[in-house]
């Protein structure tokens, strides 16, 4: 490849990164002092790090064994080094080691979209990686423009994109092309094809999210842009390009772990593991002596275990997640990401995208009280309805078939987990306005704008973490707190590199948050969710996704929010009934919620919510007692009944026709309604 560099001074280098960084006013306080190549080695002195839990307890040492081979540049396909460029700095070749273009592009972006662009060269990635420990960004970005200027003086290309190659971190522990190669392909560096080469091209930007072992189709997202990134930089042709997108995806077995999985919240450990391998590099956490203080309750901790794998304890049985966050300031207290980390590092509490079912109703909920919609309107609740959405059709059931007759409010049917009604409610409300709303409450993956995502009908779904996020942020008034498990970062000699701060947004707005939770707290107190009543003020929802594959209870109180997910990994998979009750998110999820969150704030005063004003048509109406199942009026036969509030008109007239004889004697279904899937 033909060298074409433009020399520019190192004073311009600085600038160019202080300017991009909208700092151009503290750019002379660093021109004085700029560090020298020389004066730099590489981080091979390894230290290893630590993580600790909030009081202090160590939860991991994170050592410095690498699985690396160097390879020359004469070993590393063309295609690969094509494709790494493409992706990872399609300036590569025109550049001096930092590209004043990139580096607007990315404010640009990041203001624009809120990304997280990144400007950095691969000549500043092989430098922070190398040489720089981590300290405040614009100390950092500074010294990787001087060095990396340095570095573009000292070596050719060629010689940088190699060095590069053979350090970089892609996942699963392989620092450098030849062990990532080996790993998901079992071959050597030189023998990867064009498709093998665009994945391992697509890792270094965000290992742990396109990993083919945690998730293939994001993996193949991230290897076919790679692709498209070649063709229009010339690096490969159209025809090539459409061929390797057509190759499926055949990587060897995943490795077995060689180290020993933590002891204490191993799910968690790594979820923060990660998380600062994606701010700092691999090199940084494995090698630079950190000091990882994170916000892990270690009561909470064990209460959340206890309540998962005290309840879901026989062979068969299906997993559980569970996440809990303060609501003040969105620290991650305790998390649960799956029974056995050294057989399965996949966490289901924050990587597994599941259908949410009935518990993103809340969502809907939220984003019609902030369309002016009073929780008071009615709406005929009968089912199956067939509603009209354009040119389509769609046909709604209520839970388990029930058809519960007559109008009903928004805020009863919340209580009720009715389809029929909030599928009426989706067409007012808008499927745009909750899908925005469920972003602004704390749902990162993307919420496509169609009527039944109130209903949870998600193509990609939500993990636990973000559900539990979600209801943190009604918890503490509408208030959004980006949840985060680190709450300060050091070096190996005590000087501080990152404090968490909460940077709260309000997301929806206090009255809205707080009429949210009154009506959440019948759901708890005579709903759904009744299983899950701690006996204090909380707010809750069920939720059970289509086929009963997922099962949801999440819930909060003004101190800690709480989400729990029940399912099989494979996720396709029905569950039946276990332990004696049925798989829907009021039974065992309400449960495990229950239990978690009783022992969890066992030693917390009592706090009520927030005064929501005139909330009074929760409970206004006749009030009957009716079968859960059914919705008629209760027989001495019926299960299980509660007490409902009618509009005098809409009283049922008629018996339970479901329980005619004796009761059955197993534990009734009662939860958030089936998903009907769009």
């Amino acid at each position: 490849m033909k060298r074409v560099v433009k020399r520019v001074g190192i004073g311009v280098l600085v600038f160019t990164v202080v300017v991009g960084g909208g700092l151009a006013g503290i750019a002379t306080g660093y021109m004085g002092g700029l560090p020298k190549l020389s004066a730099y080695k590489d981080l091979g002195r390894d230290q290893t790090s630590k993580m600790y839990a909030a009081d202090g307890t160590l939860l991991a040492t994170l050592h410095a064994e690498q699985d690396r081979e160097v390879i020359p540049s004469t070993d590393i396909p063309k295609t690969l080094q094509k494709a790494i460029v493409a992706i990872e700095d399609s300036r590569f070749y025109q550049h001096n080691g930092v590209d004043l273009r990139g580096i607007l592009r990315a404010v640009y972006v990041n203001w624009r979209y809120g990304s997280g662009e990144g400007g950095s060269t691969l000549t500043q990635q092989y430098v922070r990686n190398s040489f720089i420990k981590p300290e405040p960004t614009l100390a950092r970005k500074v010294k990787e423009a001087a060095l990396a200027y340095q570095l573009e003086q000292r070596y050719s290309k060629d010689k940088i994109l190699e060095m590069y190659l053979n350090t970089v971190y892609f996942g699963e522990g392989c620092y450098g092309i030849e062990a990532a190669a080996q790993t998901y392909f079992g071959k050597h560096a030189k023998n990867l094809t064009l498709p093998e080469s665009a994945l391992i091209a697509g890792l270094p930007g965000a290992p742990n999210l396109f990993d083919p072992y945690v998730n293939i189709k994001l993996c193949k997202t991230r290897r076919d842009r790679v692709l498209t990134k070649m063709v229009e930089q010339h690096f490969t042709s159209a025809k090539d390009a459409a061929a390797a997108k057509k190759a499926p995806i055949n990587v060897k077995p995943a490795k077995l772990p060689t180290d020993v999985a933590p002891s204490i919240a191993p799910y968690f450990v790594e979820h923060v593991k990660l998380a600062l391998i994606e701010k700092y590099g691999a090199n940084m956490v494995y090698r630079g002596g950190l000091r990882i203080y994170t916000t892990l309750d270690m009561n909470m901790q064990k209460s959340a275990e206890a309540a998962v794998f005290g309840t879901l304890n026989e062979a068969g049985d299906p997993e559980a997640a569970l996440v809990a966050i303060d609501p003040k300031n969105g620290t991650i207290k305790a998390l649960v990401g799956g029974r056995d980390f050294n057989k399965n590092k996949y966490n289901l509490a924050t990587q597994a995208l599941r259908s949410p079912g009935s518990s993103f109703k809340v969502m809907g909920l939220a984003a019609a009280l902030e369309s002016n919609i009073s929780p008071g309107r009615t709406y005929d609740a009968s089912a199956p309805k067939t509603i009209k959405n354009g040119d389509e059709t769609w046909r709604v059931e209520n839970y388990e078939g029930g058809n519960f007759g007559g109008q009903m409010s928004v805020a009863e049917a919340t209580v009720w987990s009715v389809n029929a009604v909030y599928a009426q409610l989706a067409m007012d409300v808008k499927a745009s306005k909750i899908a925005e709303t469920a972003q602004k409450l704390g749902i990162v993956t993307p919420v496509p704008s169609y009527p039944s995502i109130i209903l949870g009908a998600l193509p990609d779904g939500a993990t636990v973490l973000e559900m539990a996020s979600a209801y943190a942020t009604l918890a503490d008034d509408g208030v959004y707190n980006r949840p985060s498990g680190i709450a300060k970062l050091t070096d190996s000699e005590g000087t501080i590199i990152e404090v968490s701060k909460s940077q709260g947004k309000q997301a929806v707005s206090q009255n809205t948050a707080r009429t949210v939770s009154k009506i959440l707290e019948q759901v708890i107190s005579r709903g759904t969710g009744y299983r899950a009543n701690i006996g204090r003020p909380a707010a809750g929802k069920t939720g059970t996704a289509e086929y009963k594959q997922d099962a949801w209870f999440c819930g909060y109180t003004p101190d800690l929010a709480c989400a729990v997910w029940m399912g099989y990994p494979e996720g396709s998979v029905t569950m039946d009934y276990i332990h004696g009750y049925p798989p829907y998110g009021g039974s065992l999820p309400a449960i495990m919620w229950q239990q978690f969150m009783s022992e969890a704030l066992a030693n917390v005063a009592v706090s009520e919510f927030p005064d929501a004003g005139n909330v009074s048509y929760i409970n206004d109406g006749v009030k009957v007692k009716v079968c859960a199942i059914s919705g008629l009026l209760a027989t001495p036969y019926c299960p299980d009944t509660v007490d409902k509030y009618f509009n005098p008109a809409d009283v049922p007239k008629q018996s339970c026709n479901v329980h005619t004889g004796p009761a059955a004697p197993t534990p009734p279904p009662s939860s958030g309604s089936t998903t009907t899937q769009h």
